[in-house]
């Protein structure tokens, strides 16, 4: 019985499996966010901190190395500072005025949050302070182009501080163009601690030819996913082997 019931948990499993890559091509379409990844940035704790409250503001100008934008996470400390002090987020192209996303934040609001999105791991909240994520509607068309975020703070008056970190060098492989921008000012050699992220929502082949451009532009990620898929393939070798002994 106990033979029988391991293959037939195998087979289910597989069944399982191909019904929902099935799915998925039939549908003609990725589940929303099913496919999202980490672009431009570290997981590495910034070794400096800026103080937005000394500043009008602080942002980050970069060129996103795919389509469908929809994430930026900030490393932030909101020690000591005013709970009720407001803080807007601007996300715009580097050679216009308009905003491409706008947020209006308190301090209390900027603190640690949960991610539920595959292939973006959690964060831990370290001492020195935690990435703060800032989500919006997937952005296309900015491939290759020059965008622009920063934070802008509206209370003047407010004490304490909302420090973000801050790199003296071009520390992120995959950021090829940009700088960090105090009082929309460029600060050579300096980079704000940000990761920024992109999501495939389209058809099928979409996703295929992103992961195809996503392995050629990073070796890091193609290195990660061939071991993740040899893994894969070890395992079934393992349950096929085990399941032939099981029934002798």
């Amino acid at each position: 019985m106990a033979k029988i019931s391991v293959k037939y948990t195998f087979i289910i499993l597989f069944l399982i499996l191909l019904s929902g890559i099935f799915v998925i091509i039939l549908s003609g379409k990725a589940p929303k966010n099913l496919f999202c990844a980490l672009d431009i940035g570290t997981h590495r704790i910034p070794l400096e901190m800026i103080d937005l409250f000394g500043q009008d503001t602080i942002g980050q100008t970069f060129k996103p190395n795919f389509d469908n934008l929809f994430k930026i996470s900030v490393f932030i400390s909101t020690k000591g500072a005013t709970p009720d002090a407001r803080v807007v987020f601007h996300l715009r192209r580097a050679d216009k005025r308009e905003d491409i996303f706008r947020k209006e934040l308190t301090v209390s609001e900027l603190r640690p949050q949960r991610n539920n999105f595959y292939l973006i791991g959690p964060d831990p909240v370290a001492a020195e302070g935690f990435h703060y994520h800032i989500q919006f509607s997937p952005v296309t068309g900015i491939k290759d182009k020059k965008l622009y975020f920063y934070f802008e703070l509206l209370d003047k008056k407010a004490s304490g501080s909302v420090r973000l970190g801050i790199w003296r060098s071009n520390y992120y492989e995959s950021l090829r163009e940009g700088e960090l921008m105090i009082n929309h000012a460029p600060q050579k050699g300096s980079f704000l601690a940000f990761r920024t992220y992109n999501t495939w929502n389209k058809d099928i082949k979409d996703v295929i030819r992103q992961i195809k451009a996503r392995l050629l532009i990073d070796k890091a990620f193609f290195v990660f996913y061939a071991a993740l898929l040899l893994l894969i393939i070890a395992c079934l070798i393992v349950n096929v082997i085990a399941v032939k002994r099981l029934n002798r």
